[in-house]
């Protein structure tokens, strides 16, 4: 409780000097001490409040600290949690994109073979063409130089004769 320097015999006296019958200056004097007592009680800090504050406030700051502890705890673990959500479902999707590249690469492997098979097949019947027409280009010239041929045998037999 805190004490204050209020002097009740000099209030009373400057009381009774002004008029104040001297039971209600007293009266008045006692009240105003009460008041005045009360309101440094609800005012002002005691060393003892202060120390009690103090303590109050250390253990409010350590309380602090072990929640803090706790939830910087609940988040690391939190977030490695979701890291190796993140990583399994990263390995995830490159097997997926793993096994779909595979398949895109076997489709156009696939593809790659039947466009040689079907370049062989068509080479190949160029080929029989060419020599088919190597085969008639051949008996055509054949035809043609025996005919050329003939004809000039006919016409050397028929200068012949008449040169005979």
């Amino acid at each position: 409780m805190a004490v204050i320097a209020f002097e009740t015999l000099k209030h009373v006296e400057r009381l009774t000097a002004a008029g104040v019958p001297d039971a209600q200056a007293r009266a008045e004097a006692s009240a105003l001490r009460d008041v005045l007592s009360e309101s440094l009680d609800t005012t002002i800090a005691t060393k003892g409040a202060v120390q009690d504050l103090k303590v109050e406030l250390k253990a409010d700051i350590k309380d602090l600290k072990t929640e803090l502890k706790a939830d910087i705890e609940r988040l690391e673990a939190s977030t490695k949690a979701e890291i190796g959500r993140l990583e399994a479902s990263t390995k995830t999707e490159i097997g997926r994109l793993e096994n779909s590249t595979k398949a895109a690469m076997r489709d156009l492997k696939g593809d790659i073979e039947r466009l040689e098979a079907s370049t062989k097949a068509d080479m190949a019947l160029m080929r029989k063409d060419m020599q088919s027409m190597e085969i008639r280009l051949f008996a055509k010239l054949t035809a043609m130089i025996v005919t050329v041929m003939g004809a000039g045998i006919g016409i050397l037999v028929a200068v012949l004769r008449v040169a005979h």
